[in-house]
């Protein structure tokens, strides 16, 4: 009760931060964290005209975990009022006080200002005032460093299809066999690969050669691809990889370009197990992937940004290390980006999504349990529609056929016509 008879008073001292000689106004602000738990001092973190100087003494930079901030950071977050959030990350440089003790290393504030940042990203005001396109590497590490907490379940490497030379990912423990990574069907001396799209990454080259029953002079197989593609309709082709060296193997013609494509071959990524999580990183993480979608509809060059920053690396695991309705999110962002960037298309299919969505996977200890969690996405109609659209992106991409050719075409087309049987069904708006 004394406290809220003083609680005017720090009103002015708040008003005037930029008069007042700093441990006043620390000091003012101390008292107001401590006694944060009264109405009278959230109410006053909820005046506009304090709001400068509260965020001056946050934004003061104090690596104590004793600091202000810690309780006015705690006490904000138990408030649970978007429109206070908002007041304060309106005043100039408020966002990049709150990203910075989202990344701090005392629990003490990272866990409430983390829990800020997730409900600032389910505000759209408070959204536009945490600045994504600029701080998008504020974002993507916090994607990232939450991600990171989970159990490993498999590290895949991007290595290349020895009939197509394209990005396929596998699970390190397979990869390690000399066995090569062909088809079933490739064993077969009739064996045609469907032709890959002209999409494929540019960093590979795709040749049609035309089928022949003869030996065939060196000139004759080293025709271009525009004059091939011109007689297409004649005579039937298949597509290989082009040059060749005398073992069948792929040729560079360029030293630089040899170790351009042995740096793609040796990438790799990590599978972790987000339902792992603890309860408050995953409702973070939602809320942040929720968030982060409709902002990429609006803003091309965010998209363009976290593409750049490798966002997406974390969030592509997601699909199938998650169960809904997490991974669902993880979906409609992957989705709405891909309908904005040509390179998102190209990591996310490089990553394998596409043919997880169609349980399609090579074996492994948890590859059963990996399918069952991306059966458990699927069943919602909106993260099928997600899935249909996404496919449909990545279908232009010769890479996603090749990693298709090396599965059953009955299993591929069965989960595929999975996706869109219940849209099908589905009665028109207004029937």
């Amino acid at each position: 009760m004394a406290f809220d008879r003083y609680v005017p008073q720090l009103v002015p001292l708040l008003r005037a931060h930029a008069a007042l000689p700093f441990d006043v106004l620390r000091a003012a602000v101390k008292l107001l964290g401590a006694m944060a738990h009264r109405a009278s001092a959230r109410k006053l973190m909820h005046d506009p005209a304090s709001a400068e100087g509260l965020m001056a003494v946050l934004a003061h930079p104090d690596s104590g975990e004793a600091r202000p901030a810690t309780a006015i950071i705690t006490a904000i977050d138990e408030l649970n009022d978007v429109n206070t959030l908002a007041t304060l990350l309106a005043v100039p440089g408020a966002c990049d006080t709150f990203w910075r003790e989202s990344h701090s290393r005392h629990l003490a504030i990272q866990r409430p200002a983390r829990s800020l940042i997730a409900r600032a990203f389910g505000h759209a005001v408070c959204r536009k005032r945490l600045r994504l396109v600029e701080r998008c590497k504020r974002v993507t590490s916090l994607i990232a460093s939450i991600v990171d907490e989970g159990a490993e379940l498999e590290r895949c490497e991007i290595a290349p299809h020895p009939l197509y030379c394209i990005p396929l990912p596998r699970p390190l423990a397979t990869s390690a066999s000399h066995t090569p990574l062909l088809p079933p069907r490739a064993t077969s001396p009739h064996y045609i690969p469907s032709p890959p799209s002209l999409g494929a990454s540019p960093h590979y080259t795709l040749l049609p050669h035309t089928l022949t029953t003869t030996s065939t002079s060196a000139s004759a197989s080293a025709s271009t691809s525009a004059s091939a593609s011109t007689s297409a309709s004649a005579s039937p082709y298949r597509y290989e990889i082009a040059p060749l060296d005398e073992e069948g193997g792929w040729k560079d013609h360029a030293p630089e370009a040899a170790a351009a494509d042995e740096d793609d071959d040796d990438r790799s990524f990590v599978v972790r197990d987000a339902t792992a999580l603890g309860a408050e990183p995953a409702r973070v993480l939602l809320a942040l992937l929720s968030g982060l979608a409709p902002e990429c509809v609006a803003s091309a060059q965010l998209v363009e940004a976290v593409q750049r920053l490798g966002g997406l690396a974390s969030v592509c695991p997601l699909v199938c290390a998650a169960r809904p309705p997490l991974s669902s999110a993880a979906l409609r962002l992957l989705r709405v980006c891909m309908g904005q960037s040509e390179k998102v298309v190209e990591t996310v299919v490089a990553q394998g999504v596409g043919p997880w969505l169609l349980e399609c996977r090579e074996h492994s200890e948890h590859a059963d349990e990996l399918d069952a969690r991306v059966r458990a996405t699927l069943l919602t109609q909106s993260a099928r529609d997600d899935a249909a659209q996404l496919l449909g992106y990545a279908a232009h991409h010769g890479a996603l056929h090749a990693q298709l050719d090396l599965y059953e075409d009955d299993d591929v087309l069965h989960h595929a016509f999975g996706l869109v049987r219940v849209a099908a069904t589905r009665p028109a708006p207004g029937a």
